[in-house]
């Protein structure tokens, strides 16, 4: 998608996403879920099925105003990740839009969460399901990019 510059931010490059990424591991793959779930590790309650599409239309709507494309596309990932859109593979294919901004949008370097990290980023990802204002989430993923990046900049 990137290379044939069709990616989009919107539900049909997100279902195609997801259709790779839950191929025959999830309930279904590249369709929204039709019933509710839970998040493993938190008592947080995603939006329930019959709401995703109004909440994937008004959170795009809302993410697309944010000027600056690395934080427009951690918003984006985190909105993904926390909305539950699939039955499986949520935070796998909210990554995948995110760095899709990223590459398509400025030509930025991908975020990718590294093994040995992975403990560090979960935490964060439970706290922010439990209600931890977005902005500390944000913040943790910015300075973690910045890091994992600074071997690009001179």
């Amino acid at each position: 998608m990137i290379e044939k510059e069709t990616f989009k931010v919107d539900k049909p490059t997100l279902l195609k996403l997801h259709e790779k990424v839950a191929h025959e591991e999830a309930l279904s793959w590249g369709a929204f879920k039709d019933v509710g779930v839970n998040i493993g590790g938190t008592d947080y309650l995603p939006p329930k099925a019959n709401e995703l599409d109004t909440v994937f239309e008004k959170g795009i709507a809302e993410i697309g105003k944010i000027a600056h494309t690395v934080i427009r596309a951690i918003n984006y990932f985190l909105f993904g990740a926390k909305c539950q859109f699939f039955y499986d593979g949520n935070k796998r294919t909210s990554r995948l839009m995110m760095n899709g901004i990223l590459l398509s949008e400025g030509g930025y370097p991908i975020l990718n969460i590294k093994v040995k990290d992975k403990l560090a980023f979960n935490q964060q990802m439970i706290a922010f399901y439990d209600g931890e204002a977005i902005e500390k989430s944000i913040v943790f993923l910015v300075k973690y990019y910045r890091e994992q990046n600074r071997h690009l900049v001179g």
